[in-house]
């Protein structure tokens, strides 16, 4: 239980940050694994509404893109 908090914890500050960089467009309702996103700085991420997004999304370049779709689940992965 602990254990879960404190990654809920950490994917909010995460998410805070990525969102305030305003490289990242995130629809309503959906749901990131924040920690899981690396390099978002000089790229940009969109998701739309209702998403459920565990996959790690991984930017070599500057200038890159990744859209994800609405209603859209991604598991454990590599973006």
């Amino acid at each position: 239980m602990q254990k879960r908090m404190l990654i809920s914890l950490i994917d909010a500050a995460l998410g805070w940050k990525s969102r305030r960089s305003g490289a990242v467009q995130v629809g309503r309702g959906s749901t990131i694994a924040w920690r899981r996103i690396t390099h978002v700085t000089g790229n940009t991420l969109s998701v739309g509404e209702d998403s459920l997004v565990n996959a790690a999304v991984s930017f070599e370049d500057a200038g890159g893109t990744v859209q994800i779709g609405s209603r859209t689940f991604i598991g454990r992965s590599s973006l």
